[in-house]
C-alpha cells in the first residue's frame, strides 16, 4: 500500500512523508545505525531536538528503572533485525514521567548490512494510573478480607 501519490504538481512527496511524520499521535523516532531522527510530537515532549539523540541517546528519556531492561531489548532486535513491545516512562521537558506504549522495530536494509530502526510511543499514563489504582485497591481489600477472617 503507497499512501504517497504517484505524481502531483501541488505537493512533493518529500512533504506528504514529512508532513504524515509529524502528524501522526504518538512520539516517533527511525533512523539508520544507532542515530535517528525524531517527529515534533517526541521533541515537544522531550524538549530535545530532533538530531540529538546520536548513539542510543533517546535512551535516556527512559525512567532509570527501565532503562537497563529497554537497552537490552533494543540491542538484542537491533542485532537480530527483531522487535519489541514493552511499557516504560518517558521524561518530558518538565522533567516529569508518562506511561507510553513503546514498539520498537529493526530490519536490516536490502542493499547493506545497514540497519533501519523503527519506534513509536503510545501514551498509555491514564491507563496506567488506573491499573495501579486497582492494583492497590484490591490488595488493600484482600488485606481487610485477610485480617476479618483472623478475627473470627
Amino acid at each position: 500500500m503507497n499512501v504517497l501519490p504517484e505524481h502531483s504538481d501541488e505537493i512533493h512527496p518529500v512533504d506528504i512523508a514529512y508532513d504524515i511524520f509529524n502528524g501522526l499521535p504518538n512520539l516517533i523516532g527511525v533512523g539508520k545505525g544507532l542515530g535517528g531522527h525524531f517527529n515534533a510530537l517526541w521533541c515537544e515532549y522531550t524538549g530535545l531536538s530532533s538530531f540529538d539523540h546520536n548513539d542510543v541517546g533517546w535512551l535516556e528519556a527512559l525512567h532509570v528503572d527501565e532503562y537497563a531492561h529497554i537497552a537490552l531489548l533494543q540491542q538484542h532486535a537491533m542485532l537480530n533485525a527483531d522487535s519489541f513491545v514493552q511499557e516504560a516512562r518517558l521524561r518530558n521537558d518538565n522533567g516529569e514521567y508518562r506511561w507510553f506504549l513503546l514498539s520498537f522495530g529493526a530490519k536490516q536494509d536490502r542493499d547493506s548490512a545497514q540497519m533501519h530502526w523503527y519506534l513509536s510511543c503510545t501514551d498509555i499514563h491514564e491507563k496506567m494510573l488506573k491499573k495501579q489504582l486497582t492494583t492497590e485497591t484490591l490488595a488493600a481489600q484482600k488485606n481487610m478480607l485477610d485480617a476479618s477472617v483472623d478475627c473470627i
